[in-house]
């Protein structure tokens, strides 16, 4: 990777703990403090006490090489949207660990109360877009008291201290249908207004549940029958890529299997491992959500929405949209009508 980036570090963190212990003291958080060169690129939303946003946008024709120190900080999950990434991170008493962040992927990063530096490298003319959910221990554990033993044993052995807390994003997947529209909803609010804060409460929440189902289902699943390689990962990912780049004519599984590099079977078996359902479902879950998108957009009727993704009867697009969301296209825009007028 050339070495001619622009340079910049900073400190991270930016969250006011919520430890009951400490609430009768002065309200302390972790040290922030961005270098000016990342300019609007990071933006960090302070939501409630425990609960922040951090989004993160960049791109350019030259690069960006980010070495930062992390002091202390909350758990992070996050989720990569869009461009790949290098991260490099040294933490005392830990040997470096090196993640290549690819799109469309969402992991889980622990607090961490040593003190570890790392190297953020984004390529040239790449844009680069995540978004992460900052939260409070304290109030994770509050979130998932009563189901706790649902979620994979070494995820709870980290959260309460069973397993040394390493820096490093762990739990990586691919990001589902459901958390794009949730993360899409998140990037395009205005902060100006006090409601939106509510807003971004819930689809900040709305992400990290998504985000435990997700290991809960993992969790429930049988052994995997394979075994899947790096290179048999990131042919899945671009297999997805192809599924929902035209959405009204996607490829079948067998042209899917010649593009992405990747037999039928290891595709089928390992596209249910990576992103939690199959590919027909979750096809099906991106074109519904996609019609929601274009319904709030309001530039669209029913009927052309339906057109927009690859539906020619209409009958059974409105089918279709209310088994995925309980309610007709037509009942979805009363909604979205009303609110807007609330507005």
């Amino acid at each position: 990777m050339p070495e001619n980036y622009t340079h910049t570090s900073f400190k991270s963190g930016y969250i006011t703990p919520i430890n009951s212990k400490e609430r009768n003291r002065p309200k302390r958080q972790y040290e922030y403090n961005a270098d000016s060169i990342l300019g609007e690129a990071y933006t960090n939303i302070k939501i409630m006490d425990g609960l922040s946003i951090g989004l993160f946008n960049y791109c350019s024709d030259s690069g960006l090489k980010i070495n930062y120190e992390i002091k202390k900080s909350p758990i992070v999950f996050n989720f990569n949207l869009s461009g790949k990434s290098e991260l490099l991170i040294y933490e005392s008493g830990s040997s470096p660990v090196n993640i290549n962040r690819r799109p469309g992927t969402a992991g889980v990063k622990f607090k961490t109360e040593s003190i570890f530096k790392g190297t953020l490298r984004i390529p040239p003319k790449v844009y680069f877009s995540s978004i992460g959910i900052q939260i409070d221990e304290n109030l994770l554990k509050e979130y998932i008291r009563e189901d706790a033993e649902r979620l994979p044993k070494e995820f709870c052995d980290i959260l309460y201290n069973k397993k040394s807390q390493q820096g490093g994003n762990r739990f990586f997947s691919g990001i589902t249908p459901s958390m794009m529209t949730a993360a899409a909803s998140i990037s395009n609010c205005c902060v100006d207004f006090s409601i939106n804060r509510f807003f971004l409460q819930s689809k900040a929440t709305e992400l990290i549940c998504l985000k435990l189902f997700q290991l809960m289902e993992q969790k429930n699943k049988s052994i995997p029958e394979i075994k899947l390689s790096p290179q048999d990962r990131q042919n899945l990912f671009h297999a997805r890529e192809m599924l929902i780049k035209d959405i009204k004519k996607p490829p079948t599984i067998a042209e899917l299997s010649n593009r992405a590099g990747i037999n039928q079977f290891k595709l089928k078996k390992g596209f249910k491992i990576e992103f939690g359902t199959t590919i027909f479902d979750y096809y099906n879950r991106y074109r519904m959500e996609k019609a929601l998108e274009i319904l709030k957009s309001g530039e669209k009727n029913i009927s052309e929405t339906a057109g927009d993704i690859g539906y020619s009867n209409v009958s059974h697009f409105i089918h279709s949209f209310k088994k995925r969301f309980g309610m007709t296209p037509g009942q979805a825009l009363k909604k979205i009508y009303a609110f807007k007028n609330f507005g």
